[in-house]
């Protein structure tokens, strides 16, 4: 989960002249900005698309029971909101910061797993439809996607950041980023995670740098 600052940065490992072409937009300027100004407002909001946030200000409950792929910035927003929460993080650096910064936290659980065989093992742990809420915005999305359908709960919320770049983009977006096509994804599983979500009702945000969908499991 990274914010727009991060975003900047992370862009000079990859940054050419193809890259900043596509970019060199107005649109994606003053996208960029209002993105900035509005994080710089919010320092302690997830970095999830600004709309999406406010969605989630006024849906989740304080008995909810939640499942995110990838803390960050979230975490602890989510943790004064939820009633419990179970984060997923890969890198050994971020787990000790969000550590600490979440110790007084007694609704919290965090899990370390750098492997796919680790990370996706919180599966076998979790009873069907016995999660409130999962936010996909780590790594393996699309077996995370796959493999917690089942597991939440009816009238319940899932949700995926930069939805673009895992997902055929059939929505209105404003994203700036290379969508799904050309990151190597597996097709079969791209294909099996829309036939599950088909019959979910979607609600689409997006911004110059980001989608997040927040699909609604059907209550029957």
């Amino acid at each position: 989960m990274v914010s727009l600052n991060t975003y900047f940065n992370s862009i000079t490992k990859i940054i050419n002249y193809s890259y900043l072409k596509k970019r060199f937009h107005y649109r994606f300027l003053f996208g960029a900005i209002k993105q900035l100004r509005w994080e710089s407002a919010h320092p302690h909001h997830p970095w999830i698309t600004p709309e999406s946030v406010r969605l989630l200000e006024n849906l989740l409950k304080k008995d909810d029971i939640f499942l995110e792929f990838g803390s960050g910035q979230s975490t602890q927003w989510f943790a004064k909101r939820v009633g419990q929460i179970t984060s997923i993080e890969s890198d050994a650096k971020w787990y000790q910061k969000v550590s600490l910064d979440l110790k007084n936290y007694q609704n919290f659980t965090y899990i370390f797993a750098d492997n796919q065989k680790d990370y996706l093992a919180i599966f076998d742990k979790i009873g069907s439809e016995s999660i409130d809420i999962c936010l996909v915005d780590g790594f393996y999305r699309l077996d995370c996607l796959l493999k917690v359908v089942d597991k939440i709960k009816k009238g319940g919320l899932l949700i995926l950041d930069n939805a673009e770049t895992y997902l055929p983009v059939k929505w209105k977006s404003l994203s700036f980023q290379d969508h799904y096509q050309g990151r190597g994804l597996d097709k079969r599983k791209v294909n099996l995670v829309q036939k599950k979500l088909s019959s979910w009702r979607m609600v689409s945000t997006s911004t110059v740098v980001q989608d997040t969908i927040i699909w609604i499991k059907p209550s029957k």
